[in-house]
Order: C-alpha cells, then sequence, then structure tokens
C-alpha cells in the first residue's frame, strides 16, 4: 500500500491490527507516524520510510512481522520508545528481526542510535549509483547472458537462469 502524497502524519492507530497489509510506503510529505500506527499488522513484512519522517510513536510497529526498514530520512528518526519495532519476543529477550536500510551516508547514525542500533543496518544506494554499479559488475564478469529487473525496490540481474542481487548473492 503506498500512501498518498497529500497526507503529513500518520495518526495513532491508523493501521492498527490491518491483518491484510504486507507493505507500506511512506510518502515524502509525511513527518510523523503517531503511536500504535501500525501495531499488530501481523503480516506487515516491508516498510518504506520517506525521507521527512521526523518522529515515530510508541509501539508504531509493535507486533508486526517486518523483514526489511527502507528509512530514506538522512537524519534518524525519533522514536518514541524501544518497543516501536519490536516483533517478536521471548520470555527473556526482545529479537529484532528486521534489516534496515538507510542512506549511505547515515549508516553511523544510525548504527549508534539507541534504537535504531537494535537493528540490522545497512547501506542503500540511490538508483543511479546502483546502476552504475551494475554497469562496472557487468564489465568486470563473464556473465555473457543477462538482464537487470527490479523486484520489491531491489534491483536484480538475471544470468543464466540465477538470479542475483547488486552485490552478487544468489537470490532464490
Amino acid at each position: 500500500m503506498t500512501i498518498g502524497n497529500s497526507v503529513t502524519s500518520i495518526g495513532g492507530k491508523a493501521f492498527e491490527s490491518c491483518k491484510s497489509l504486507k507493505s507500506i510506503t511512506i510518502p515524502n510529505s509525511v513527518k510523523s507516524i503517531g503511536d500504535n500506527a501500525f501495531k499488530d499488522c501481523s503480516l506487515l513484512d516491508v516498510v518504506t520510510i520517506g525521507n521527512s519522517v521526523t518522529t515515530i510513536g510508541k509501539y508504531a510497529f509493535y507486533h508486526c512481522s517486518i523483514n526489511s526498514i527502507y528509512c530514506h530520512a538522512t537524519t534518524p528518526p525519533a522514536i518514541a520508545d524501544e518497543n516501536a519495532f519490536m516483533g517478536k519476543f521471548d520470555i527473556y529477550d526482545v529479537i529484532y528481526d528486521a534489516t534496515l536500510y538507510v542512506p549511505c551516508e547515515s549508516l553511523s547514525d544510525y548504527q549508534i542510535h539507541d534504537v535504531w542500533g537494535l537493528l540490522s543496518c545497512q547501506c542503500i544506494q540511490e538508483d543511479e549509483n546502483i546502476e552504475s554499479s551494475v554497469e562496472n559488475i557487468y564489465s568486470q564478469s563473464p556473465m555473457t547472458h543477462h538482464h537487470k529487473t527490479i523486484h520489491n525496490g531491489q534491483l536484480l540481474i538475471i544470468c543464466d537462469d540465477k538470479t542475483y542481487n547488486v552485490k552478487g548473492v544468489a537470490v532464490e
């Protein structure tokens, strides 16, 4: 689901317990995400956060099954509490399963953040940088029959009936 560009904030409990929501793209127009906004969206797998979000409320993505978060904000948004992205948990420990993808120039800021740093943080590159990286891979590679495609926001290379991500790792 993609939220419209006219939206400037996502209110508390706006999508709470929306069991059919699998992905959400929050546009650059949104500045804040309210408390419990996506709480208990049990199928929510991929979250894309625009570059203008500055605050994320308590339990905003609590009890979701998020695997990937793409946050385009160069300054890590303030998070009301460490439970904002809590997915699965057991009696003794909170387990943060999601991978956080952030702008390369901001990676260290996210890694040292009290809450964002609990997630596995990785650098994302802008599409034009990815395109040039792929061209470099092609020029240095023996791959002869290949083509590029974008799937779920990720640039993939398909060569000899195998699919690879930009880092050259085989994708199933």
